[in-house]
Formats: C-alpha cells, sequence, structure tokens
C-alpha cells in the first residue's frame, strides 16, 4: 500500500468518525407545544350559554340530561348534537400561543368587548377576533389570552337555527292526522301509514329563521296533529326546495324539491 492510498484511507476513516460523531450529538427537533385551554371533559358538560358580548343576559341556553342536549331558550327544542359538540370543542382545543391582557390592546383584537361570551358549566370563554396572518382566534380564558383554531364561530352567534335538531316533528309522538291542502289524511285511510312514516322520519337540509317577507309569501299550510300537540307548517314554496314555516318556533326548514311530492301527496 503506497503513501497516497494510506492517506486517502485515513481521510476516509476520519470523515466516517466525525460523521458519526455529528449524528449522535446533534439535538433531537422538538414538536412545537401546545397545551389544551381547559383540562374538563366535553362529555361531562352539562349546560352552556350563549352571550353576545355587550354584556346582555344570555341569548340561548342548552341543557344536558340523561339522554340528549336541550336548547331552552329562546324556544324548547331538541339540539342538533352534532353543533352542541362544537361548541364543547372549546374545552379541548389546544393553545397555540399565549398573550398577557396587561400588554395587549384588547379592543384591537375584538376582546373588549369579547363578540360573544360562552359558559360552559363554570368554564367561561370571551371570544374575540382573528389573527390576520394565521387565522386563529382570540380566546380569553382564566385571565389568559389564548391563539387557537379549528372554531366554527358561527355556532357562537344567537341564531338557534344553527343549534337545532333538523327533524320536522321532533320527538312528539305519533301521528294522527295530517291536515294537506288537499284535505285530511288520518289513520283509516289507505296509504296514510306511508305518508305517516315519511313525515315522522323527514328533515332539513338546513335551517333558517324566517323573515317578514316569508310569511307574506304562504298560501297554504299544513296541520300535522300527534299524540300530545299539533304542529302547523305554513308552506313558503314547493320550488326549486320545498320550504316549510313553523311559526311556533319561527325556523323555516328548506328540504329538496323531491320532499313535495313525499310529504305533501296523499
Amino acid at each position: 500500500m503506497n503513501a497516497v492510498t494510506r492517506t486517502n484511507l485515513t481521510l476516509g476513516i476520519i470523515a466516517a468518525l466525525l460523521s458519526l460523531i455529528l449524528i449522535l450529538h446533534k439535538p433531537a427537533l422538538q414538536a412545537p407545544t401546545t397545551q389544551r385551554l381547559s383540562t374538563a371533559a366535553p362529555q361531562q358538560a352539562s349546560s352552556i350559554q350563549l352571550s353576545l358580548g355587550n354584556g346582555q343576559p344570555p341569548t340561548l341556553i342548552l341543557q344536558r340530561d340523561e339522554q340528549a342536549w336541550t336548547l331552552n331558550a329562546p324556544v324548547r327544542m331538541r339540539a342538533d348534537d352534532m353543533a352542541v359538540n362544537e361548541i364543547l370543542r372549546l374545552l379541548s382545543v389546544s393553545s397555540q400561543r399565549t398573550l398577557d391582557p396587561s400588554d395587549t390592546d384588547l379592543a384591537a383584537i375584538r376582546l373588549d368587548p369579547p363578540l360573544w361570551q360562552v359558559d360552559i358549566d363554570e368554564h367561561r370563554f370571551a371570544i374575540g377576533g382573528t389573527e390576520a396572518l394565521s387565522g386563529q382566534r382570540y380566546v380569553l380564558y382564566q385571565g389568559q389570552i389564548h391563539l387557537v383554531g379549528d372554531l366554527n364561530a358561527a355556532r357562537f352567534d344567537n341564531n338557534y337555527a344553527d343549534l337545532v335538531d333538523r327533524s320536522l316533528l321532533g320527538e312528539h309522538g305519533q301521528i294522527q292526522s295530517i291536515r294537506l291542502p288537499q284535505g285530511e289524511v288520518t289513520l283509516v285511510q289507505a296509504g296514510s301509514a306511508e305518508l305517516f312514516a315519511r313525515w315522522a322520519n323527514a328533515e332539513a337540509q338546513w335551517l333558517v329563521r324566517p323573515s317578514k317577507m316569508d310569511f307574506d309569501d304562504v298560501r297554504e299550510r299544513v296541520t300535522v296533529r300527534l299524540d300530545s300537540a299539533s304542529i302547523d307548517f305554513l308552506i313558503r314554496s314547493r320550488e326549486p326546495r320545498l320550504e316549510l314555516i313553523r311559526p311556533d318556533l319561527d325556523l323555516m326548514y328548506m328540504l329538496p324539491a323531491s320532499a313535495s311530492r313525499e310529504l305533501l301527496e296523499p
């Protein structure tokens, strides 16, 4: 082995040793640290109050019993589980960054006053605006400002149409009769079982709060008589979709046009 070969071999061994040392002593990359806003379990929550952030009393109140969540105010009806779970995400959402309220212009980030206030049991959250670059939302909780993501802020508004169950009849018992625009259908009539089943299982694609103009367009109505109640629906439109207004709840149910045949024809 000549001198040049020995030199190259020595240099190769040194380079390999240096590479091994660098690999062994290279610091591990650490993932960004995040922390939950609350340690409370969402599945243990039993009450929710939603308020506009101007010091007014709660506009929406939800309560959970052993079976399901119920909207108790401003109207009483079963709540939509998916919508409630999105609100409860406040308990488990992670804080991406924190700010000291004493060093922050609260008005500039819409926390003085806040846009919304959410009370989940004893946990109070003030919801502010969003950071321009990241789109993350400012949340004030237990004296600390947090930047969080993945919040559907529309759920915190005072529009209960986004929070309630979309079924037309809810849980009011068995249908006894349905008065359609062309006449009444009762239990003893042929074909009534199929019609009643369609009504019992009908759900809106979405719900909205009707305006005064929506009521002006009404020309027909349907009355569904159940074991424990009678429910009136005003037919605002059949095409391009079926739109049914429940005046007692101030809600309009939006269904596909095919529902006109399924629900309004005996």
